[in-house]
């Protein structure tokens, strides 16, 4: 066991960093009154300006219950409202709100502070090979799962 078993695995590091930035991404929408899941709700509304639940939910890779409890918060506290789709009645629209648009001027982009913080320490070099060496491993593990 000796020295080896003393460093921890990259696997528990990449783990750590991860919680970190969830950690801090949440503290940053804590003054705002929203949660990482309606914040990425806000984020793709905002981008498409008019988008359905269907749509969004594909976007974000979660399930059609999960999805409706964020929203439903999110239209009750005034951020977004549902629109009837004229081209499907099955379906509604979302969009923000006239009062939820304004507020989302204020809100910082709580991924970029995260990313921030974390590559302060680093000078440009480094940060263009960590994240280099980050895509390899996901290529690595991508591979994997495609044989």
């Amino acid at each position: 066991m000796g020295e080896a078993a003393s460093v921890p695995r990259l696997s528990n590091r990449i783990k750590r960093l991860y919680l970190l930035m969830s950690r801090s991404v949440d503290d940053s929408l804590k003054p705002y009154g929203l949660a990482r899941g309606q914040w990425q709700v806000l984020a793709h509304v905002h981008e498409a300006e008019t988008l359905s639940q269907r749509r969004l939910q594909e976007c974000m890779k979660i399930e059609s219950a999960t999805l409706t409890v964020i929203v439903d918060l999110l239209v009750a506290k005034g951020w977004l409202e549902r629109l009837p789709d004229p081209a499907d009645k099955r379906c509604r629209l979302l969009r923000f709100t006239p009062d939820g648009q304004t507020r989302w001027l204020d809100v910082p982009d709580p991924v970029a502070l995260a990313e921030g913080r974390m590559l302060a320490g680093l000078d440009p070099g480094e940060r263009s090979m960590v994240a280099d060496a980050v895509e390899r491993m996901i290529a690595g593990l991508e591979k994997e799962r495609q044989a």
